[in-house]
């Protein structure tokens, strides 16, 4: 009995190995740690994930822990090279009323705060959580796409190219490459990595034993772009896709978020030299240096931990009109004062009237690991996300051991940003922290609303900025702040979905051209060739084609007309505003002589 029970445990072990080679195999550009909770088969999902495409390696695992997490050997968020570390551990603070009670989790491994689990509220048996990992070099319709299922099942996001509203990724025309009207994982970036997990930690095990599981569910997607030169390579997003699953209550209000970091700039030979600071303008709290640093050497980098997008809300009298005096906006009645916009990448930008994205409501931090300082309470833990000290009081540069003020009175300054002060000169303008130490900070967003269902999205950024001292690395992060911000402002669109096609000076043939952009939103440009076929026998000399293009819909209804005339021979674009029709797929269709030829477009609002 016992040899056959080895012998089983020998070829369980072998086939858990041989599943992880081939997946390494199949991912030579990606490292994972296969999940312990995960029962062996074919399409697993690792437990942790290490990203590494550009200037920023992080490891992370399905639980929200952000570079206090080991994966091929490799411990904490680096810059440049393993041995150059610049946070220790990143993650979050969320807190609410829930039913008339303050409720407060966190993921802040540093302060030993672990209050999620991976895997959703209600999980399905089916269920196989994990991180899964889409890369813009994973071959079409591959083993990725694949099991991208298996995310599209926990809750993942999907671009839905045939409109049926079931993602099937399949090469339908067999050319193997991927098609506007089939479907694929919505990759935002050159790589992404997605989870989701939830509050589910019994309140027993939990730091703030007060607080209960509240039924939140977090899908999270780390993404990037591919490189090593120019600012984008020095960034790294997440988007924090927050649900309230109404497990313990339909509304959740006052809800603040806080993006939580112990930054060790020059790992564990430099973390007790930081200094902290933010920049309420840029949305940003920030990590420097006090001078030279024995990893970096005399121009060590500041990190910025930044808001790029704030939850979306609706305020009566400051967001819109309340016409009706109901309390909500309602797009027929109500006046738009502000409008919001919501990323969704692949999908396009999503403008919504009525409301705005929250700004960074204030900053905190607090010293090292000393259990003295860490929130030992979720009051404390609530204090800090609306930017108060512990005991709920204000913090200010009139009483700060830890910093003071500079060419300003301390009573002018406002006491919301701690340390706002600009440190990008000596000695420094405002209020500034003044005693380097081991640093953990906390910039918080709100307040906000979870309703049942009802998704909120928060994107935030880790940015590593060196200049030629540490002073200069300050000045140079809000540079890249400004100048990544109009890159994602616009969308992150840095290549589009589909690209233009080349345009040829003297067409030889009719041909009619993917419309680009496409998926787009409002308008899109189509590009056609008439041909020159003067000299052919099998016809006689014309200059001129009568030409029609037309857009039809899905039922073979005639939309507009956009040409209808003789044209002489050459290349032609022409753009459609489709800002009056409703979103779907549409066909349009070029007839010139007995040449005839329609495609597809995808109209997306």
């Amino acid at each position: 009995m016992k040899k056959t029970l080895s012998f089983i445990l020998i070829i369980f072990v072998f086939v858990f190995s041989q599943q992880k080679i081939l997946a390494q195999e199949k991912y030579p550009h990606k490292h994972f740690t296969r999940s312990k909770s995960i029962p062996p088969q074919t399409h697993f999902a690792p437990d942790a994930y290490l990203f590494s495409i550009n200037n920023i390696t992080m490891p992370f695992n399905a639980e929200g822990v952000l570079a206090d997490v080991v994966v091929d050997g490799r411990k904490g968020g680096s810059f440049i090279s393993p041995d150059k570390g610049f946070l220790f551990s990143g993650g979050f603070v969320l807190g609410g009323i829930s039913n008339n009670s303050l409720w407060v989790n966190a993921v802040a491994s540093a302060s030993r705060v672990q209050d999620y689990g991976s895997g959703r509220v209600l999980a399905a048996e089916s269920d196989i959580p994990g991180i899964y990992v889409v890369d813009k070099l994973d071959v079409p319709f591959g083993e990725s796409w694949q099991l991208w299922k298996q995310a599209v099942q926990l809750g993942a996001d999907f671009y839905d190219g045939d409109l049926d509203g079931a993602y099937n990724p399949l090469d339908k025309n067999g050319n193997g490459n991927w098609d506007e009207w089939e479907d694929a994982p919505d990759l935002i970036g050159d790589q992404m990595a997605w989870c989701v997990y939830n509050d589910n930690v019994p309140n027993f095990q939990r730091r703030w034993t007060e607080v209960h599981p509240q039924g939140i569910e977090i899908q999270q997607t780390v993404f990037g772009f591919r490189g090593i030169g120019g600012y984008i390579a020095n960034t790294l997003f997440v988007r924090y896709r927050i649900i309230n699953r109404g497990t313990v209550a339909n509304t959740m209000d006052s809800v603040y978020f806080g993006m939580w970091a112990d930054v060790d700039l020059g790992g564990s030979a430099g973390y007790t030299d930081d200094l902290v600071g933010c920049d309420s303008m840029r949305n940003s709290g920030f990590t420097w240096n006090d001078g030279d640093d024995p990893t970096f050497g005399n121009n060590p980098p500041a990190a910025f931990m930044s808001y790029f997008q704030g939850p979306v809300v609706f305020i009566p009298g400051e967001t819109f009109l309340d016409n009706n005096g109901n309390g909500q906006f309602e797009n027929e009645t109500d006046t738009p004062l502000d409008t919001a916009i919501e990323m969704h990448f692949l999908k396009g930008k999503k403008n919504i009237p009525g409301a705005k994205n929250l700004k960074m409501s204030s900053m905190v931090n607090y010293v090292q690991s000393d259990p003295v300082f860490d929130p030992l309470t979720s009051i404390w833990a609530r204090n800090n996300l609306l930017g108060l000290l512990k005991d709920g009081t204000k913090h200010g540069p009139c009483n700060d051991p830890f910093g003071q003020a500079i060419g300003l009175p301390c009573t002018s300054i406002d006491s919301t940003y701690w340390y706002s002060g600009d440190v990008t000169t000596a000695p420094g303008y405002g209020w500034v922290y003044a005693i380097s130490s081991d640093m953990r900070q906390m910039q918080n967003i709100g307040p906000f609303t979870l309703q049942k269902d009802t998704q909120v999205d928060i994107i935030v950024a880790y940015i590593v900025a060196r200049g030629t001292d540490a002073r200069n690395s300050v000045a140079v992060g809000k540079t890249m702040y400004d100048a990544i911000k109009r890159v994602f402002d616009d969308n992150l669109l840095i290549d589009a979905p589909t690209p233009r096609p080349p345009v040829k000076p003297l067409p030889q043939s009719y041909a009619l051209r993917q419309n680009y952009p496409n998926p787009f939103n409002a308008t899109t440009t189509i590009t056609f060739a008439v041909p020159d076929v003067s000299g052919s026998f099998l016809f006689p000399k014309k200059n001129e084609e009568f030409v029609s293009l037309k857009i039809f819909d899905i039922v073979d209804r005639e939309v507009a007309t956009l040409v209808n005339k003789s044209m002489p021979p050459g290349d032609y674009e022409v753009m459609w505003d489709a800002s009056n029709v409703p979103s779907g797929m549409y066909f349009y269709r070029l007839t010139a002589g007995t040449f005839v030829e329609t495609r597809k477009m995808v109209l997306l609002k």
